[in-house]
């Protein structure tokens, strides 16, 4: 009996230690997450602002013919 006692408090250590991981590894994927969401909004930011400098250079064009 003592013995099965001790290895439900070790197997209950190892869960607890897995929940800790487990925990540390959702903050480690939110804090990705938004990472690759401020990495989009830049990459938008930065295709409008080419888009705008194409859409400029034309119009310029256009005018110069």
């Amino acid at each position: 009996m003592a013995a099965a006692e001790e290895q439900l408090v070790e197997d209950a250590v190892v869960v607890a230690a897995a929940e800790e991981q487990l925990a540390a590894d959702a903050e480690a994927v939110v804090e990705g997450v938004e990472i690759v969401e401020a990495e989009a909004e830049l990459v938008a930011a930065a295709e409008d602002e080419l888009a705008a400098e194409i859409a400029e250079e034309a119009v310029e064009e256009a005018e110069e013919k």
